[in-house]
């Protein structure tokens, strides 16, 4: 996968980062639904986040949204571990 790849395939190297956010929020005990809509809503305010602080961002463009959609699959399946 080349570095023209990131935030545009379905899953790159990333997409173990907001896995390993899952398993972190199951085990905060923090509820399914509220799980999965921080995991929602954290893929809403990344694009503008980015805008915003692109340095905080190894690489900060917009996630394409197969990405999107693979990141929070990522986020609950860690979650469900």
């Amino acid at each position: 996968m080349s570095e023209n790849d990131i935030n545009i395939r379905a899953a790159d190297r990333y997409s173990f980062l907001h896995f390993g956010a899952g398993i972190v929020a199951s085990k905060l005990n923090i509820p399914p639904l509220t799980a999965l809509t921080l995991a929602i809503l954290f893929e809403i305010i990344e694009p503008p986040l980015k805008l915003t602080f692109p340095n905080y961002f190894p690489h900060p463009v917009a996630d394409s949204t197969i990405n999107k959609l693979t990141d929070i699959g990522f986020f609950m399946i860690g979650f469900s571990l």
